[in-house]
C-alpha cells in the first residue's frame, strides 16, 4: 500500500481530487466523460506535469464487458454528475422529456490499474451504479486501501442492491464502516489537527465527498450494525426521502420537516459508505497512546 496515494474513482469536475492535491496526496483520477477529462487536463496541467496526478480516461467495467475496448457511456443531457455506463441508472435519473446522450468511451480494467499504480491509502468510489466492479477488483489485490468509500446508493435501489454492496464490502476485508450524510458535507470543516496529510482549510461544496479516514467524525460500526443502520435509513428513504409519497402535499411536506427536525441522527438522504478495518483503528489507536 502507497500511503501517499489516492485514487479518485470519478473525478468529475475535480473537486476532490483539488483538495487531495492540497492536502499533499498523489492522485490517481478516473473519468470517462471526455468533455470532464479534457477540462481537468487544462486545469490540473502542472498537477499532472508534475506527476503528482495521473487521469486514466475510460470507464471502468466488469472484464467480460471491455473485450472489445469500448463501452457505451449515457450523459445525463443536464448534469453531468449522472453519467454512467448502466442504462437503467441513466434512465431513472432523466426526468420527462430529457433525452439521454450515449457516446463510446474506452474500457478501463481496474485489476489492472491496481497493479499498475499500486494499493492507495485512499479509495474514493463514486461512478453511478458501476461501484461494485471497483470493489471486486479488491479481491485480485494483495492488501486493502485503509480507507474507502462508495455511495450507498439508497435511492431508487432496491434492497438487493443495497445488500450486495454492503456484503462483498465485508468479503473483501472490511469490518469497519462509517455512513456519512452527504447532503451535510457543506456545512463540514476540516479539522487543523487532521491526520489525513497537510491542513488545507478547505471548504466543501455540494458534491463534494469531504472529509475521509481519521477526520471523519462519528462512530465505526461493525458489520451487522451497519446492515441495521442501512435496513433503518433504506427503508425510512421510501417514505420520508426525495420525490416520494410524503412530499405530495404542504401537510405531508410540513410532517417531513418536523420528522427531520426531531429525528435528525438517521433521515433518509444522499449517502456514503465510508469501510475500514478494526486492525487499522487499533493501529491507530496504539500510535496514539504511544504519543
Amino acid at each position: 500500500m502507497v500511503d501517499s496515494l489516492i485514487y479518485n474513482v470519478g473525478m468529475h469536475t475535480g473537486e476532490d481530487t483539488a483538495n487531495y492535491l492540497a492536502k499533499g496526496y498523489r492522485v490517481i483520477a478516473f473519468e470517462a466523460n471526455h468533455a470532464l477529462v479534457k477540462a481537468n487536463r487544462a486545469r490540473f496541467s502542472s498537477e499532472i506535469a508534475s506527476g503528482r496526478l495521473t487521469i486514466v480516461e475510460g470507464a471502468i467495467v466488469a472484464r467480460e464487458e471491455g473485450r472489445e475496448g469500448v463501452v457505451t457511456f449515457f450523459r445525463h443531457p443536464n448534469a453531468t454528475v449522472w453519467g454512467t455506463v448502466a442504462a437503467n441508472w441513466a434512465e431513472r435519473k432523466c426526468k420527462r422529456g430529457e433525452l439521454i446522450v450515449e457516446t463510446k468511451v474506452p474500457t478501463v480494467d481496474f485489476p489492472s490499474e491496481l497493479h499498475r499504480h499500486g494499493i492507495p491509502y485512499y479509495l474514493k468510489i463514486d461512478i453511478e451504479g458501476r461501484d461494485i466492479y471497483c470493489l471486486s477488483a479488491l479481491r485480485e489485490t494483495a492488501g486493502l486501501p485503509s480507507y474507502l468509500s462508495m455511495e450507498a446508493g439508497v435511492g431508487g435501489q432496491d434492497w438487493s442492491y443495497v445488500h450486495r454492496h454492503l456484503r462483498l464490502l465485508k468479503e473483501v476485508g472490511y469490518d469497519r464502516f462509517l455512513l456519512v450524510k452527504q447532503f451535510k458535507v457543506t456545512t463540514l470543516r476540516e479539522p487543523i489537527s487532521t491526520r489525513q496529510g497537510r491542513y488545507g482549510g478547505w471548504n466543501f461544496a455540494q458534491g463534494d465527498t469531504g472529509m475521509f479516514g481519521t477526520d471523519l467524525a462519528g462512530q465505526w460500526h461493525g458489520y451487522r450494525t451497519t446492515y441495521f443502520l442501512y435496513l433503518v435509513h433504506f427503508y425510512s428513504y421510501r417514505w420520508l426521502g426525495y420525490n416520494t409519497d410524503m412530499k405530495r402535499n404542504f401537510l405531508q411536506k410540513v410532517i417531513r420537516r418536523v420528522i427531520y427536525k426531531t429525528f435528525n441522527i438517521m433521515m433518509p438522504g444522499w449517502l456514503d459508505t465510508h469501510a475500514t478495518t478494526a486492525g487499522h483503528i487499533e493501529a491507530i489507536r496504539r500510535r496514539s497512546a504511544g504519543n
